[in-house]
């Protein structure tokens, strides 16, 4: 997806808001590995109302690195799904076509991709406070507000800094069917620099499953620049404005 007085006044109290059953939980971009057309879905509450919800461990747990201790999440018990709930009961998507799923999240791009046992399996993380916790998803509907968060997998791993919380705005993911996703790595290099601006030409490297290079020229590309500007070149050049920016690539 913060006195009193000797007078007699009355207050008006508002009945506690429900949920929007239209409010936008989910929306993702499904990419078949061949052939097809990519496709995007919204899920909506409503829809989410009809699947399962999330039966793991409750609360997951949120760790900031090897740092010791932890912050419980406590997902709300009527309005959580497992991400894989999610995308085979709200997305139609079979669990078997699914190979690997990314989040996004908005304070730093896409999320390293849960594989398709990820999805599903338990033991696939390792926070001993809640063995059998899967990545979730949660809705506050009186808040229209929506979380996801993924479970501990041990030493290192900082899923706390994973967390996604979208007040106002649904959960945003891409689901690859039937193969791996291509590899991609995105570089920057300053073009000039002045006191009010920034010119950057922006350019990435992609790679197939087997790690073999793909030509730009066979690819299509879209750039956001995170400043409302946006290219479909392969190797743009931008100019930017004081300020930090989270330019992203597909």
């Amino acid at each position: 997806m913060l006195a009193s007085a000797v007078v007699v006044i009355a207050v008006a109290i508002p009945a506690a808001a429900s949920a929007d059953q239209g409010q936008a939980v989910v929306t993702a971009t499904i990419y078949p590995a061949s052939g097809g057309s990519v496709s995007s879905q919204t899920v909506s509450l409503a829809a989410l109302d009809a699947c399962p919800i999330y039966s793991g461990s409750s609360p997951l747990y949120l760790h900031n690195g090897a740092a010791p201790g932890a912050q419980p999440f406590q997902p709300a018990t009527d309005s959580a799904w497992a991400l894989s709930t999610v995308i085979e009961c709200a997305l139609k998507a079979p669990l078997s076509d699914v190979t690997g799923v990314q989040v996004s999240n908005p304070a730093h791009g896409y999320e390293a991709l849960l594989s398709s046992a990820q999805l599903s399996d338990p033991s696939q993380f390792h926070d001993p406070q809640a063995p059998q916790a899967l990545p979730l998803i949660s809705s506050d509907g009186t808040e229209d507000q929506n979380t996801y968060v993924r479970p501990w997998l041990g030493g290192a791993d900082d899923n706390a800094r994973d967390q996604v919380v979208q007040p106002g705005a649904p959960i945003s993911i891409v689901v690859y069917e039937n193969g791996p996703p291509l590899t991609v790595n995105a570089t920057e290099q300053t073009l000039s620099e002045t006191s009010t601006s920034m010119t950057a030409k922006l350019s990435a490297t992609v790679q197939d499953a087997a790690g073999n290079a793909v030509p730009a020229s066979a690819l299509t590309w879209s750039w956001n620049f995170g400043d409302g500007g946006r290219s479909s070149d392969a190797t743009p050049s931008h100019a930017f404005a004081p300020g930090s920016y989270s330019v992203t690539v597909r």
